[in-house]
């Protein structure tokens, strides 16, 4: 039965049979052995805990960045659909510079109606936009882009007409022949509203000086209208501040403020007065018919008469003799006045033409350059080979990086241990580690 079998398992069996007495070492030596089991039993157990707290930690993790995934997506999923609603009821981005204040009055009408949440708005307008964000883009900052008011701002300045253009569209406007009287409404109501915006005009009393000043500057003259147009900049002269205006400007222009100057005087070659169109032709009046082409010519008659020494022609008609040319301006009572001085020499005049073309900067100095200027001052050198060197600025002090060798160093000799289990790729590694170290040398 025991053939063939090793001493030891005898003895244990013998010993297991009470065949033979343990001696001292022997118990000894048993109870260490069971004792090395029992600590090394504990060590297993204690580290599968541990592995089953790191893969709970893991499984954890995991269920984090799938929630994280699902809100974003849902988020994105949120975002397009706000995207698509809005854009249905938002009109088309306009093509001409009118068309922007009624883009974005029912762009924010859209906005009031979904509900859309002020951290969307930016981006949805930037979306509507499309090809036109690339220019809008160029002047937002990057803190900025979240800003639904500083980009509408910033868009209206890059494509919205001035004041007097909004008013000119509101006068002139017309029905297209596939809008319906709602959407024509609609639009004159919102253009009104920005030219009114504009003018900064919120109550009754401003509307009126705001009508009775457009209805003055409607009946200027180009020249005048212009220079009011450049005093007033963005803003508006009211009606009583509009006539100074005009008043200082046609005094120093020697222009009249009364009466306007005749043009010809009665010495015409129609021997019979009653045989003019008008008997006061002479005289500057208000315009009282206007005709169209297609009649103009059935009313001439043969009959025609130039004065002497101008270019006025006397043209009958079934009216009567009608005048029309033009004359030389009369230049008498005007006097002009010029004054000339050259005091300051050549040298001088250069001088003071560079200093009002210079640019002023203003330097601003912070404790920060100071202390880059004084680093520069104190380390700035040549090195041997004749080369500029300055030692590198640390904003704050190294002792801020803390302890980190030791991490370092064992995750090096992690990253052997892994290269080691594959000795091409560890090859190869070493082979560019010592390149890189020929390189930095």
């Amino acid at each position: 039965m025991f053939k063939n079998c090793r001493k030891e398992d005898l003895r244990i069996v013998a010993l297991e049979l009470e065949l033979i007495q343990y001696t001292i070492e022997d118990r000894k030596r048993a109870e260490e052995d069971r004792k090395r089991m029992q600590i090394e039993e504990d060590r297993k157990k204690e580290a599968e805990n541990r592995l089953r707290e790191k893969e709970l930690e893991l499984e954890l993790a995991r269920l984090n960045v799938n929630s994280d995934n699902e809100r974003t997506g849902e988020g994105c999923n949120t975002l397009d659909a706000l995207v698509k609603s809005v854009r249905i009821l938002t009109v088309k981005v306009p093509n001409r510079p009118e068309g922007w204040a009624f883009f974005f009055a029912s762009l924010e009408r859209a906005f009031v109606s979904k509900n859309v949440p002020e951290k969307f708005k930016s981006e949805i307008l930037l979306n509507l936009l499309g090809e036109k964000a690339s220019n809008v883009l160029t002047y937002v900052k990057d803190d900025e882009l979240n800003n639904y008011e500083q980009l509408k701002s910033i868009i209206l300045r890059e494509y919205e007409p001035s004041a007097n253009q909004f008013l000119e569209q509101f006068k002139k406007a017309m029905r297209h022949p596939n809008e319906t009287f709602i959407q024509y409404t609609s639009r004159l109501i919102t253009n009104w509203q920005y030219y009114l915006k504009l003018r900064k005009v919120s109550d009754f009393d401003n509307l009126n000086d705001l009508i009775v000043s457009d209805k003055i500057f409607s009946s200027l003259e180009k020249e005048v209208a212009s220079h009011i147009s450049v005093r007033a900049g963005n803003d508006w002269f009211r009606p009583l501040e509009l006539a100074k205006e005009i008043d200082l400007y046609n005094t120093s222009r020697g222009k009249s403020l009364k009466t306007l100057p005749n043009v010809l005087t009665r010495n015409n070659p129609v021997k019979n007065a009653s045989r003019l169109a008008d008997k006061n032709f002479n005289i500057p009046e208000r315009v009282q018919m206007l005709l169209s082409a297609e009649v103009f010519y059935e009313l001439m008659l043969p009959g025609q008469f130039k004065t002497e020494g101008s270019n006025v022609i006397f043209q009958n008609t079934v009216f009567g003799f009608i005048v029309s040319g033009s004359t030389s301006s009369d230049a008498k009572g005007k006097e002009h006045c010029g004054f000339i001085q050259a005091a300051d020499n050549l040298e001088h005049s250069i001088k003071k033409f560079w200093e009002i073309e210079n640019v002023e900067i203003d330097s601003v100095k912070t404790s920060e350059l100071d202390i880059c200027e004084d680093h520069f001052k104190s380390t700035h050198s040549r090195d041997d080979q004749g080369r500029y060197t300055v030692a590198m600025p640390l904003k704050e002090d190294p002792s801020c990086l803390g302890e980190s060798r030791q991490t370092a160093i064992q995750r090096l000799n992690s990253l052997w241990k892994r290269l080691s289990r594959d000795k091409e790729y560890l090859s190869l590694y070493e082979k560019f580690y010592r390149n890189m170290r020929i390189w930095a040398t």
